[in-house]
């Protein structure tokens, strides 16, 4: 009797331990591999690179833009004159040594082809007599008032003179110096579009 109890005992126990083994796999085995796939939906992710195209395409249409600055000027008026002379010479005559002629080399789309000549000539002439510029210089322009000289749409010429507020500074404590200045800037239509033609500084 003690026997025919020992094996029922294991058939019993070995029962358990075959349920216990499909127990396992049905549940603990398949929450393993059902854990595994919300990893699989991280695949989705390249979807999040369609928000990049719209900030790459907003950021062309500044540059879009730009062009119609020079194609604005053919409408100029005298009026438009005017303003045009003002942010000519407060630009054109901010400079500083450090800053590779920019204050020049920005203008050229509102120069003529002559002064367009002037300009280069004048950026090279001026890197050869001043090639050091670790000791800053910078002088800063405003413009203070404006006054036509002339003005004749059909003959294509204008001319303003701007009075300017300048600030001149070589980068010492104490060395900054004001002074007032005039400026005559003369233009020419070329191609049926008002350019800045020529630029005097007056003493």
């Amino acid at each position: 009797m003690d026997n025919n109890r020992k094996k029922a005992i294991a058939v019993i126990l070995a029962g358990l331990i075959f349920l216990a083994i499909i127990i396992y796999f049905l549940f603990f085995y398949t929450q393993k591999n059902t854990g595994e796939l919300p990893a699989v939906e991280t695949s989705q992710a390249p979807t999040t690179t369609q928000t990049v195209l719209p900030k790459t395409e907003e950021t062309k249409e500044p540059v879009k833009n730009q062009p119609q600055i020079v194609r604005d000027t053919k409408d100029l008026g005298e009026a438009g004159i005017k303003i045009l002379a003002v942010s000519f010479a407060e630009r054109f005559g901010s400079f500083s040594n450090q800053a590779g002629y920019g204050n020049i080399k920005d203008l050229k789309v509102f120069m003529s082809q002559k002064m367009t000549v002037w300009a280069e000539d004048y950026i090279n002439n001026e890197i050869i007599k001043h090639p050091d510029t670790s000791a800053y210089y910078g002088i800063t322009t405003k413009a203070i008032a404006e006054d036509a000289g002339q003005y004749n749409d059909q003959a294509g010429t204008a001319s303003v003179t701007v009075s300017t507020q300048r600030l001149e500074s070589t980068g010492n404590p104490g060395s900054d110096r004001k002074f007032t200045q005039q400026i005559i800037i003369n233009f020419v239509k070329e191609d049926n579009k008002w350019k800045v033609d020529s630029a005097f500084w007056q003493n």
